[in-house]
């Protein structure tokens, strides 16, 4: 099952369409939060702090985060029905199971590793620039990100 694994990452990570759809959340996930603070609240870069972004922005993490883990099942499980891979996987001696085994166990990974940097990433940067501020503790915040992660 390890190299069918190795051989759809392989695949997944060469896909155009992947790439557009994780460029595509993460402006849903990280762009649309920033433009919502930055223009619609009126706020200067400076004036962001971690813990209100987080505060006031995680709903757009979450939508971008859905919309990339349904496009993502769908493309990673269902990719045989456009070139026909499962057939020369399973010409190669291995099973059903393993071979939609792998699949299930990549969108998995996938999705849990870009949805946690989508998450992590903002915060580390506004972290670094700003601080975390006094909006939220930060016990609370990482209650946040650890229950939606579990969630992903």
């Amino acid at each position: 099952m390890w190299n069918l694994m190795k051989g759809l990452n392989y695949q997944i990570k060469r896909d155009n369409f992947t790439i557009y759809a994780i460029l595509f959340s993460g402006f849903l996930a990280i762009g649309i939060g920033f433009y919502s603070a930055l223009v619609e609240e009126g706020m200067a870069f400076s004036e962001i702090s971690a813990g209100l972004f987080l505060a006031k922005n995680a709903e757009f993490m979450v939508v971008g985060c859905l919309v990339l883990c349904c496009v993502l099942v769908a493309r990673i499980v269902g990719w045989d029905m456009t070139d026909k891979t499962i057939n020369y996987e399973i010409l190669a001696g291995n099973s059903r199971n393993h071979v939609f085994g792998a699949r299930v166990i990549l969108t998995i990974l996938w999705c849990l590793g870009i949805s946690a940097l989508y998450l992590i990433l903002p915060l580390l940067v506004l972290s670094f620039c700003n601080g975390w501020g006094s909006n939220l503790e930060i016990k609370v915040g990482v209650t946040w990100m650890l229950i939606f992660i579990l969630s992903v």
